[in-house]
């Protein structure tokens, strides 16, 4: 009569499963009196498990995160061709406007603008360059605008003199550098006056890096100009 005589191997995590073994257990469950036989190999992942040979690991235009780049590197995949994150700059306008943490002085308010759409636009994952508070004259407006004309930004975004005050001339500005109006103020409160256009002969947003678009949002009260770009 022939005796069976059976062994216990310490397979390592991360190890090749052995092909003649026919259980695989945690250490825990070694030992223990169970009423019904445990899956046979629960612990195994097989080839292809979580991801069959042929499919798509990722789509065009999907932005790659922690969990994608894992998955290209566990298929070998190194590098992938991406776009740039968008790049923006970011102004404020008005003489009321003041920077913390000094405190305001009288008739001035702090810019919170700014710093709401720093962070928004940030978090959708653009590179922004936030380049102060332009005082309310067409002079000034107009020397910021040409400098950033000059760089390599994809889009400027500007809060505040946008609407139809003595003081509201960002559109003009815009128009007198050779802007094409993209479209105006729209309607939700707070933050209707609104302005966009595009610098450059192109139309297209994302492959010209010789065309701006850019646009204006409100800055009369604190959550205006984020109401503005989260509703765009």
């Amino acid at each position: 009569m022939a005796e069976r005589v059976e062994e216990i191997l310490r397979i390592l995590l991360g190890a090749t499963d052995p092909v003649d073994v026919e259980w695989v257990l945690s250490p825990g469950a070694v030992g223990r009196v169970v009423a019904q036989s445990p899956p046979r190999k629960p612990h195994v992942v097989q080839p292809d498990e979580e991801l069959q040979e042929g499919s798509q690991v990722l789509h065009a235009g999907a932005v790659v995160g922690p969990g994608a780049v894992a998955a290209l590197v566990a298929r070998g995949v190194p590098e992938i061709p991406v776009y740039r994150r968008p790049r923006v700059v970011l102004f404020s306008t008005g003489d009321e406007l003041s920077e913390p943490p000094a405190e305001p002085a009288p008739g001035k308010v702090f810019n919170t603008n700014a710093s709401a759409l720093v962070a928004e636009i940030s978090r959708l994952g653009c590179e922004v360059e936030y380049r102060g508070i332009l005082p309310d004259r067409p002079e000034s407006l107009r020397a910021a605008f040409r400098e950033v004309l000059s760089g390599s930004c994809d889009v400027v975004l500007t809060t505040g003199a946008v609407s139809v005050g003595c003081y509201d001339r960002v559109p003009q500005v815009w128009l007198e550098l050779g802007a094409q109006k993209v479209a105006g103020r729209v309607d939700i409160r707070p933050g209707g006056p609104f302005f966009a256009a595009r610098v450059g002969r192109r139309c297209s947003w994302s492959k010209s890096p010789r065309t701006v678009p850019w646009s204006c949002a409100p800055g009369s009260r604190p959550d205006a100009g984020s109401v503005s770009t989260w509703s765009s």
